[in-house]
């Protein structure tokens, strides 16, 4: 059995700014080479953004976003376990 390998990373599509000064965060997922990427449809601004955690900073939209971020990587995590058939549903 090959062993997989499975990265997130959450990062600010810099490039497009919305009117009100702030920019998408994007999702990057990595399976076993295979890169696909999309948008959360959340937004922040990016001086509120870590770019080395990969998370807003401090309050400014810690609550919805972790929140958020725990429902999609709970459900990401499933959808891969369930394609490389690791788990028997």
């Amino acid at each position: 059995m090959s062993k997989s390998t499975f990265k997130i990373l959450f990062y600010l599509r810099k490039n497009q700014v919305n009117k009100d000064g702030t920019v998408c965060i994007m999702i990057r997922l990595s399976l076993n080479g295979e890169i696909t990427q999309f948008s959360s449809k959340l937004s922040v601004k990016p001086d509120a953004w870590d770019t080395v955690l990969g998370k807003a900073k401090g309050n400014t939209h810690s609550s919805h976003f972790f929140s958020w971020m725990k429902k999609v990587l709970l459900y990401i995590i499933i959808c891969i376990l369930f394609v490389s058939n690791s788990l028997k549903i």
